[in-house]
């Protein structure tokens, strides 16, 4: 995966946004296992607090979204 974060915009919504687009494109499936928080924080160049904060907001949009 590429990462290419830019200035204006937090990296936890571009992460966010990411997984998004890889699960749209289908390049993720709903329910596929991701690499360990540590892994992809070291691969996109972040904090791992960071990416689990994306992680969990990703988790709680998707759970907002299946109550509607």
């Amino acid at each position: 995966m590429s990462w290419n974060f830019s200035n204006d915009v937090p990296i936890y919504l571009q992460i966010m946004e990411h997984f998004k687009v890889q699960i749209a494109s289908g390049k993720l499936e709903v329910g596929d296992k991701i690499p360990p928080v540590r892994e992809l924080a070291l691969e996109a160049g972040v904090n791992p607090n960071t990416m689990q904060k994306a992680l969990s907001e990703l988790e709680k949009a998707a759970e907002e979204t299946k109550d509607l």
